[in-house]
Parts: structure tokens; C-alpha cells; sequence
């Protein structure tokens, strides 16, 4: 892939030598030694394609503010950064009962929350079962602010009870199946055993906050976190965002330094990655993530400029992620609701050519159903629809629209900027349609929340779409196809496919279960539900005096342990 030759010259140019500039931030605030190698102090700053509009977890619904919002908040559990190992964070410890069905957390004790005004007897306060207590009951409410009741209601016990009822504040007792035991225990019973669901313990939407703090902000408590992250909230304008190092944060390293390393951290906006890449170049910014690598090349240096030796010292960091970009089929209509013209739409498009030539070798062609790799998953063994116009064209033939003569105008509705990689990935998928099958298909671009009416109202038959994992694990895929869940947008119900997502859930043996899922994922791929594309990677720039810049296949960042290392000049 293109990824490769633009890698090895990164690594060329990143032995060059660099001039000094003038900075726009301090970045050598209270530096320090700590135990071992590592640094405190100084500010670490990168840019977002979006507007902060709210840091509050269980509202937040893209990648971008899941990622803020983990400077002030933590759950009970979270993945480690490497692996996507499960970790404990606010709890000590749990315990799963031998059917599956409870699960009993203890947490951690002297973890306090953020000094804030917004609690009264004492300031700050010590995290307690009863703000897990209050967590869970919040998440499985129909409270406007919480976009995540769909994961849990139908996992715990007297959940979807509690979400009838309406407003969180209209019953004191909340979900009945999650209990406080004693100040610092709490149990969780489940309607049905679940072996994914220890993961779901570490969703992001799943951090804890304290009940003071959404009575006395309410509707903005999107801008005013208080949780028991490594950074506090000092500034958040129409420019940046500005956080501080928590000085009460009760993690430490394995040395026994408390985190974080860094004073500050200072988050402006841009959209446009061409001016992102050239403050990275001078030293403005110190990460760049989503890279094109195309741009890398031709924005961040020229060979010239390498000789003269005015190049940013860098480091490239790459991983496979946990994503899939699909385009999906509306069964809910007569045109896709027969399997035939699902499977010609698949076969004609070459997937392999449109990553390296659209896409310029960005992400990896999805060829094995619709999971993406993961640790023990047979990924391997699941067989999709091969680039074949010939049988696509039989197909199409065979459904009764011989070189596309009476298929209906068919619009594929699209989400994203013209001339983005998405934009131009529908245009080509597009192409590849009406020439191999001579069938009618426009591209129409909307806005996102566009797009979902669309497809809410029926209207979309035919759209794209991706899913980055919210757990690292098969189940959170393939939940997308199980016929009773409101997030099957697709009108698919496979009975056989229900039985083994059901009975997968109850595997306690790892490689069985993954064998299950793949089972369900061999299903999906031959009933052509939907046409995976692209398996995305994750790829980051970050400026060589950044140490120990971590993320994991679901692009979390854990800025808790990075720090600077000034380089000698």
C-alpha cells in the first residue's frame, strides 16, 4: 500500500534536524524529573475537526467527544490501551456469578470527584456505590440527555420497566436488578446470562458522575464536567479548550507517579487538515490524527526542505481500527428485499482497486464479512462476495432487470464533505454500478441528521454508513442484524442468525463463542445484508518531543501517561 513508501520516507526525514520558531504556547511550564524516564509539566495541544459542543459521556455520540470526555470522566472498567485487555479503573475489583447473570463491583476507595461548587457538605466528595447506583439508573432511563438507554434496557433486570416510567427523577428506587450492597458495592443482575457484558462495564457511556453536579447544571452540564479524570475543565470558548493536570487524581504509574505527567492541555478547532498539518509543521500543534497520507507527503515536507534541514522531528504511530464502513440495504421495500439484487450490487464493485486508487491505500478492503479483525475471531473463515461482474449481471438478469431495463432510481444516500475519501468512495461505488449493471444510481450528499430521518422514515433504501467498535469485541457488530434491536435499521430478521447471537451470549468458552459469532457473521455476508468496503486504519503524526502517546484499536487515547522530552537541539 501507498501507506508503506510514505512511512519509510517519514522515518528518512524524521533523523533531520529542525529550526527553532516561535511558539504560541508555554512548553516548558514547572518541568520535572519523575521516577524512571518520565517528565512532568508542559502543555500538550491538537486540534478537532469539530466544535466541542458538550463533554458529557452519556451524550456524546462521536468519536471526538467520547475522547474529551475522558479527561474528566472514568468507569468502572476501561481497555487497556495496547491490548483492549479489560483493566480495572474505578473498581477494585468484580465478581460474575457462575450463570452469568450478576455481577458484583467494589470499588476503589479514596477516588474523589473534581472540587466543585456544586457539592455542598464536602468539597470535593468521595466516589460511592450509590453514583454507580445513580449512573446505571441514568443510562437506563428515557432522560433526554442519555442517548445510550438502547445498550442496557434490555440487559438488566427491571430496566426497561424503570425506562417506561419516564423522567429518571420519577422513581427513587430506580433499576431494581442494580443494587448498593454497602458504601462501597454494588450488584448488577442481568435478565439473561451475558458473557460481553463485563465489556459493556467498560463503555465509554458507562462514566461515572456525581448526581449533585446534573442537578445544579442541568441541561449544560455538557460544559461543565465533574468527574474523576486527570484533567479539570479551566477554559472552553468559541477558540479551545483548556484543561488542567487534577491534583487529587488517584491513579499512579507503575513506579508510583501519580498521574497525570502533563500541566495542561490546550484543544483548538479546524476542519481543514491542510492547515492542521502545517501547524503541526510549525510546531503549534503537537498531534495530528486521521492522517491522508498523500497529504503527509505533500503538505508536511518537501525533500528540499529536509536537505536545509527545517523539518519537525516526528514519529508516525499506526494501528488497525476497530471500524467498518458499509453500505447498507433497506429489506423494507421491494427493490432490496430480494437477495439476488443485494448480491449483483456486492459483486460488481472491486473493492481491492478502489482502496488503492480512491482511497490511496488508506484502510484495508473488507473481503471476510463484515467484523473486523479481532484477537481470536476466525476472520479468516468467513467467505464473501468475490469481484465477479459476469455472475452479478446473471443475478440482476435473474431478478427480472436484464442490463438494469426497469430498475428502478435508486439514490445512495451519502453523509460526508464533496471531495472528501467518502464522498469520492460513493461516487466510485456509484460508477462501478451503472457501468457493470447498467442500473440507475445517483449520489445524494445530506447532512447526518438528514440521513438518519431518511432512513427512519423509509425513505432511504440505500446509504452509507460505518460502525467503530464501542467494545472490543464481535458481539457489538453484529448486534447491528439481531431482529428485535432498534438499531437494525435494516429490516433483516434471520431466524438462525438470532439462535446463535442468542446462544453466543451464553458460551463461556472464548474460542466456541468466537466460532458462534462468526457463524452469525457467515450469515449476514451470504443474505449480502449490507456491502462492508473498508476496514479502517488509524494513523497519527505526533511531534518527537511527545513520549509515550498510546492508542488502542478503538482510537482511545489515554492522555494520562504521555509526556515531553524536550530534544536536544
Amino acid at each position: 500500500m501507498k501507506f508503506c513508501a510514505a512511512f519509510a520516507l517519514l522515518l528518512l526525514f524524521s533523523n533531520c534536524s529542525y529550526s527553532d520558531k516561535t511558539e504560541t504556547v508555554s512548553r516548558d511550564v514547572d518541568m520535572h524529573l519523575a521516577k524512571g524516564d518520565a517528565v512532568y509539566g508542559g502543555n500538550f495541544t491538537f486540534m478537532t475537526p469539530e466544535k466541542i459542543q458538550g463533554l458529557f459521556s452519556a451524550s456524546a455520540d462521536d468519536l471526538y467527544s467520547f475522547r474529551l470526555s475522558s479527561l474528566f470522566y472514568e468507569g468502572l472498567l476501561r481497555f487497556d490501551q495496547n491490548s483492549t485487555d479489560l483493566k480495572l479503573a474505578l473498581a477494585e475489583s468484580y465478581e460474575v456469578s457462575e450463570d452469568l447473570r450478576r455481577y458484583t463491583i467494589t470499588l476503589r476507595k479514596g477516588v474523589f470527584f473534581h472540587s466543585d461548587s456544586c457539592f455542598i457538605e464536602s468539597n470535593p466528595r468521595e466516589v460511592v456505590a450509590t453514583d454507580v447506583k445513580f449512573m446505571f439508573d441514568f443510562i437506563c432511563s428515557s432522560d433526554k440527555r442519555n442517548l445510550y438507554s438502547d445498550l442496557f434496557i434490555d440487559k438488566i433486570k427491571g430496566a426497561k420497566r424503570f425506562y417506561s416510567k419516564g423522567k429518571l427523577l420519577n422513581d427513587e428506587k430506580g433499576v431494581s436488578g442494580v443494587q448498593v450492597l454497602d458504601r462501597y458495592r454494588v450488584s448488577i443482575e442481568l435478565n439473561h446470562p451475558d458473557v460481553a457484558f463485563e465489556r459493556y462495564l467498560a463503555h465509554a457511556a458507562l462514566r461515572i458522575f456525581p448526581r449533585e453536579a446534573l442537578d445544579m447544571y442541568g441541561d449544560k452540564i455538557g460544559i461543565h464536567p465533574v468527574g474523576t479524570g486527570p484533567f479539570v475543565l479551566t477554559n472552553l470558548s468559541q477558540d479551545k479548550m483548556v484543561v488542567k493536570r487534577n491534583l487529587n487524581y488517584w491513579e499512579k504509574d507503575d513506579l508510583g507517579n501519580q498521574l497525570p505527567y502533563l500541566d495542561s492541555i490546550t484543544v483548538l478547532y479546524s476542519s481543514d487538515k491542510k492547515q492542521e498539518l502545517q501547524f503541526f509543521g510549525q510546531k503549534e500543534i503537537d498531534l495530528v490524527t486521521e492522517i491522508p497520507v498523500d497529504h503527509i507527503e505533500n503538505i508536511l515536507f518537501s525533500l528540499e526542505e529536509a536537505k536545509m534541514g527545517k523539518n519537525i522531528k516526528h514519529n508516525i504511530y499506526s494501528k488497525s481500527s476497530l471500524s467498518t464502513e458499509y453500505y447498507a440495504f433497506s429489506q423494507n421495500n421491494s427493490v432490496f428485499e430480494d437477495v439476488r439484487i443485494r448480491k449483483a450490487f456486492s459483486m460488481v464493485i472491486d473493492k481491492p482497486y478502489i482502496v488503492e486508487t480512491v482511497l490511496n491505500g488508506e484502510g484495508i478492503s473488507a473481503s471476510n464479512g463484515f467484523v473486523p479483525k479481532m484477537k481470536d475471531y476466525p476472520k479468516e473463515k468467513i467467505q464473501g462476495y468475490g469481484f465477479d461482474i459476469r455472475e452479478g449481471q446473471r443475478l440482476l438478469e435473474e431478478a427480472g432487470f436484464k442490463n438494469g431495463i426497469g430498475f428502478p432510481q435508486v439514490y445512495l444516500i451519502v453523509n460526508a464533505p464533496k471531495n472528501s475519501s467518502k464522498y469520492l468512495l460513493a461516487k466510485s461505488v456509484v460508477t462501478s454500478l451503472q457501468s457493470n449493471l447498467g442500473v440507475r444510481v445517483q449520489v445524494k450528499n445530506v447532512s447526518l441528521t438528514d440521513r438518519d430521518s431518511l432512513i427512519a422514515s423509509g425513505e432511504a433504501i440505500f446509504w452509507r454508513a460505518g460502525w467503530l467498535a464501542d467494545i472490543p469485541d464481535p458481539v457489538d457488530f453484529l448486534n447491528l442484524f439481531y431482529s428485535s434491536n432498534s438499531i437494525n435499521t435494516f429490516g433483516y430478521a434471520n431466524a438462525e442468525f438470532d439462535r446463535l447471537f442468542d446462544k453466543a451470549k451464553m458460551e463461556k468458552n472464548r474460542l466456541k463463542r468466537m466460532e458462534l459469532l462468526a457463524a452469525c457473521d457467515q450469515i449476514i455476508t451470504k443474505d449480502a445484508v449490507v456491502i462492508p468496503l473498508v476496514m479502517d486504519e488509524f494513523v497519527s503524526l505526533t511531534n518527537a518531543r511527545i513520549r509515550n502517546f498510546m492508542a488502542n484499536e478503538m482510537e482511545e487515547i489515554n492522555f494520562s501517561r504521555i509526556f515531553i522530552k524536550e530534544l536536544n537541539e
